[in-house]
C-alpha cells in the first residue's frame, strides 16, 4: 500500500520529493519529527482507522501550526492539497518590488505568513531605468500592442512609446531584484511628476505573459495575484467592483487587465487601447471579452 500511495503521489505531484515513512502512534510520528531536519512539510495518509498518529494533527493545530484536512475518497484531492506545499516553496523564494511607496507593516506581514520579499523601489531608481531603456525596443512594444490591438481610440503614438520605455523600466527592476512581480504608486507618481508615464501597458504584458504587475502600490493584490499564478498558473486581475442589483450584475472597472487570462499558453483575449477615464490621461486597455454581460438564471 505504502509503495502504490508513493506511486500515485510522484505522479501527480512531480515538482514534490516525497521520503515515505510509516507511523502507527502518536510516538512514531514524533520520532520522524525529530529525525527530519530538512524537509518541507508533511503528508499524513490515514490507512488504517485506528492509527494513533491520527492525534498528531490535533496537537498541531493546537500549537497554531498550518494544518489542512483532507477527507475524500477521490485521490485527486489528495494531490490538490499537496500541490499547496508546492505553492508555498515558491512563495517563499519570490519577491515583490514595490516602487514609489514604503511597504510597511503589509510588506512584513506577507514576509511573516508567506515568506515573500517584499523590496521598496524608489521612484528615481525607476525614473533612472527609464531614461536608460532602449528607445528602439519601446518602439517595437508600441508596435506590437498597436497592432494586436482591435483598435487604439484616444492614445497618440508617443504615449504608447512612453508605456513601453516604461514597461523595460518595470522589467530593469524586476530583474535587479530578482522579481516575479511588481507594484507601483502610479497615480502618486505621475501626478507628483516624479514618473514620466504610465505602467498600465507593462503590467498588461507582465501578467500576460505569467509574472504580476499590480496598480497603486497594490501589495496585497500583488501578493494574492503571485499566490494564485503559482497555484493555478492563471493571471489575476485587479478591480474595483460595482453591483448593479437592477440587472444582476458585476461590473469590473480598473487600469489593467490581461490578455490572456488562462495563463501564457491560453487563448488570447481582443482589447482596445485606451486613455484613463478619470483624468484623459496616459494609455490602458479595455478588455473586450470583459464587456460581455453575464445573465443569472434562476432555478424553477
Amino acid at each position: 500500500m505504502k509503495r502504490r500511495l508513493t506511486e500515485k503521489l510522484r505522479a501527480g505531484c512531480p515538482g514534490t520529493e516525497f521520503l515515505p515513512a510509516v507511523a502507527y502512534t502518536a510516538d512514531d510520528a514524533r520520532k520522524i519529527l525529530e529525525a527530519d531536519a530538512e524537509v518541507d512539510g508533511y503528508l499524513a495518509y490515514m490507512i488504517g482507522g485506528w492509527a494513533g498518529a491520527a492525534e498528531a494533527t490535533a496537537a498541531a493545530r493546537r500549537r497554531g501550526w498550518k494544518v489542512a484536512s483532507v477527507t475524500s475518497s477521490r485521490f485527486e484531492d489528495v494531490i490538490a492539497a499537496v500541490r499547496l506545499f508546492e505553492c508555498l516553496k515558491k512563495m517563499r523564494s519570490s519577491t515583490i518590488a514595490v516602487v514609489g511607496a514604503d511597504p510597511g507593516a503589509t510588506g512584513k506581514a506577507i514576509e511573516e505568513v508567506f515568506g515573500t520579499r517584499v523590496v521598496p523601489v524608489a521612484f528615481a531608481e525607476i525614473n533612472a531605468a527609464y531614461e536608460k531603456a532602449d528607445r528602439a525596443e519601446a518602439k517595437a512594444w508600441a508596435d506590437r500592442w498597436i497592432r494586436e490591438a482591435e483598435r487604439v481610440v484616444e492614445p497618440a503614438r508617443e504615449e504608447i512609446e512612453k508605456s513601453g520605455a516604461m514597461y523595460l523600466a518595470l522589467r530593469a527592476m524586476m530583474e535587479a531584484n530578482r522579481a516575479e512581480a511588481i507594484a507601483m504608486n502610479c497615480l502618486g507618481g505621475v501626478y507628483s511628476g516624479q514618473t514620466h508615464a504610465y505602467p498600465c501597458l507593462g503590467f498588461f504584458q507582465l501578467n500576460s505573459d505569467g509574472l504580476v504587475g499590480a496598480c497603486e502600490a497594490d501589495i496585497e493584490s500583488a501578493v494574492t495575484m503571485l499566490l494564485m499564478k503559482h497555484l493555478a498558473g492563471v493571471p489575476g486581475y485587479i478591480s474595483d467592483p460595482v453591483l448593479d442589483t437592477a440587472t444582476n450584475r458585476v461590473i469590473y472597472i480598473h487600469c489593467v487587465a490581461p490578455r490572456k487570462v488562462f495563463g501564457p499558453a491560453g487563448r488570447t483575449n481582443p482589447y482596445e487601447i485606451r486613455s484613463h477615464a478619470e483624468d484623459r490621461k496616459g494609455a490602458a486597455v479595455r478588455d473586450l471579452c470583459a464587456l460581455a454581460g453575464f445573465k443569472l438564471v434562476e432555478e424553477a
